[in-house]
């Protein structure tokens, strides 16, 4: 076992790549690292140019551009969507779009230039590419243009020497296609209407997202909620990616753990009373890495979202993902950020809020997401609660807090607050921080 690639690279015959306890891939060095089929793989093996793509019969489109596929694309469900992985050596660089001879991304320029001995190293921005997400290299808040590394030979660099700031037009020689691995849903049930609420809410978000789901029966024994599982999976019925069904007699945080620590999720679907104590939901986030969706009543298709974003890292994650949630729904959104009335500075915050919203709202649009913002002054918990009574939002989202050393997210501030006094579905976003 070794974390140095490059010794794994040298010395094996087949490599195994592991995260977080689970063995990811298995296969030849040089296999895994050109047609890897995860995007963590992707990423760990070398310096990796990664953006969502669509699909077709005979290869991949990013945006405009048409590349055929050197291997097999299988997108999920019935999903288009693909990962479209290049190398840095796989990026051809020429001073005119004539002299390419493989299919085009662009025009950039080079923003990075380093020395690497036999090679140079580059790191190139292009503008915006219509209807593509970029992946890695990760680019910053609310921008929409493509970051791509490239790695030249010092042949390569005297026959085309190129400086930060110069344009150059970039193609790829060969790209990998990655199957789109979507979202993926634990849905928790008891029976219960309260759990069927939630059921049929995570069931409709999951199909028009394309989402995975495991639907979770707990609390009783397995073979008393078979019933109730069958006759959720005819409720869920088409259109989903994959549903799996699992049963336990654990009670529900023990539940949701042993489930998340089986396999990762993005997002935990739940019914939540508002009487109870946010204990439950602090221990549901406690149990990994994702987020947390309750649902308190019967609710349709959200259309209209309210983010509560805070300036800062967390308020970007937040951002992000009630952004890939709510566009496959087709709701619009308004980030809404609240003020306190007693800032000495409220000025200077109110301008650097702003600042940050209208980032977001780039952010969210780049989704396909229409947006817009807002800002309140006055006491957290008040102004959310006004905001989301008088803007009929159907589903408000806000940042779990940051998990503390022992791992608790403690809910026993303004999300908590939130959580006893409203009747919409709440999702909690944890962030990456």
């Amino acid at each position: 076992m070794t974390h140095d690639q490059e010794e794994a690279f040298e010395l094996a015959d087949r490599l195994g790549v592991m995260s977080f306890g689970r063995l990811l891939e298995v296969g030849p060095p040089q296999e895994l690292y050109q047609c890897p089929q995860t995007e963590f793989v992707a990423a760990f093996l070398g310096t990796a140019n990664l953006l969502v793509g669509q699909g077709t019969s005979d290869g991949v489109k990013v945006g405009p551009v048409h590349f055929p596929l050197n291997s097999e694309a299988r997108p999920v469900g019935d999903s288009p969507r693909v990962q479209v992985l290049f190398r840095p050596e796989d990026v051809a660089l020429a001073a005119s779009p004539e002299a390419l001879d493989c299919p085009q991304l662009g025009l950039g320029e080079v923003e990075e230039s380093t020395f690497g001995g036999s090679f140079e190293r580059l790191r190139l921005r292009l503008p915006p590419i219509p209807g593509v997400r970029p992946i890695s290299p990760p680019v910053s808040f609310g921008s929409g243009s493509v970051l791509v590394e490239v790695t030249r030979s010092q042949d390569q660099i005297s026959r085309l020497p190129l400086r930060p700031g110069e344009s150059v037009w970039v193609g790829v020689r060969r790209i990998h296609a990655l199957a789109h691995p979507g979202l993926s849903f634990l849905i928790v049930t008891d029976g219960s209407p309260l759990s069927q609420a939630a059921l049929t809410l995570g069931g409709q978000i999951a199909r028009l997202a394309h989402a995975r789901i495991t639907l979770l029966g707990y609390g009783q024994k397995p073979e008393a909620l078979q019933p109730h599982l069958r006759e959720a999976r005819e409720q869920l019925g088409s259109g989903l990616a994959a549903l799996e069904t699992r049963a336990t007699p654990d009670l529900l945080a023990q539940a949701v753990a042993r489930e998340v620590e089986r396999l990762p999720y993005d997002l935990v679907v739940l019914g939540f009373q508002r009487q109870e104590s946010v204990e439950l939901a602090e221990e549901i986030l406690q149990a990994g890495e994702h987020h947390l969706l309750l649902v308190s009543q019967p609710q349709s298709t959200p259309t209209r979202a309210l983010i509560c974003v805070a300036s800062g890292e967390p308020g970007k994650d937040d951002v992000l993902f009630a952004g890939r949630l709510v566009r496959h729904v087709g709701a619009e959104a308004t980030l809404l950020s609240v003020l306190p009335k007693d800032d000495e500075s409220q000025a200077l915050a109110r301008s650097r809020a702003e600042r940050f919203l209208a980032s977001g709202v780039r952010t969210l649009e780049l989704l396909g997401v229409p947006a817009r913002t807002t800002i309140r002054t006055g006491p957290v918990r008040d102004e959310i609660t006004n905001e989301v009574t008088t803007g009929g939002y159907d589903l408000l989202v806000m940042g779990a807090p940051l998990a503390q050393r022992d791992g608790k997210v403690p809910l026993n501030g303004v999300v908590g607050q939130i959580l006893n006094v409203i009747n919409r579905p709440v999702l909690i976003v944890r962030s990456g921080v």
